[in-house]
């Protein structure tokens, strides 16, 4: 490969990596060209890329900041998953794709401007999706609110409820009064 053209893949990378704030290193040395197209796929569809790229040149991009402790990354059959969306739901799709397939190594990588390695993007995956996310928080602000309006309203029906019960039954006797006197 000419070194001009070598230049070239290095500034695409430098400049893909900088323009993203999530990506994923990752080995891919037992999956079929089939498997890969699979997996870039789903990746697609979740907001990500997959791309496949030379050691010697990926290597030359990691070693400048902020990226230099990844460089332990690259080894062996490596490719980049560019991140634009969702950094979860394409860190799922990357899980559940290695669990099913077996053969996708995660290595680390840059989630939201912070290194993780493979535990933590292991357990970035377990985690639910945004809008969930967002409901359980709404859920839990709510909770405190919905509990004292609860306080505040059992009282006053218990009290609505005992004049209902006093009415009845004063408006009972009456009626039996009335009822008398006839």
């Amino acid at each position: 490969m000419p070194r001009l053209e070598k230049e070239i893949m290095v500034d695409e990378l430098r400049s893909s990596l900088k323009e993203i704030s999530s990506f994923i290193i990752t080995g891919y040395s037992r999956l079929s060209s089939n498997e890969l197209n699979e997996l870039r796929g789903n990746l697609c569809r979740a907001g990500g890329v997959l791309r496949v790229v030379k050691n010697r040149l990926a290597g030359i991009v990691m070693q400048e900041e902020p990226w230099r402790r990844l460089l332990r990354c690259i080894d062996g059959p490596t490719a980049f998953v560019l991140i634009s969306g969702e950094p979860v739901v394409a860190t799922k799709v990357l899980a559940e794709f290695a669990k099913k397939h077996g053969g996708i190594e995660l290595r680390g990588g840059l989630m939201q401007s912070i290194l993780v390695n493979e535990e933590q993007i292991k357990s970035i995956a377990r985690l639910p999706n945004r809008e969930l996310l967002i409901a359980q928080l709404v859920n839990r602000l709510i909770s405190p609110v919905a509990g004292f309006m609860n306080t505040i309203s059992s009282p006053i029906g218990s009290l609505i409820r005992s004049l209902e019960k006093i009415k009845e039954k004063i408006g009972g006797e009456n009626h039996a009064k009335e009822k008398g006197n006839r």
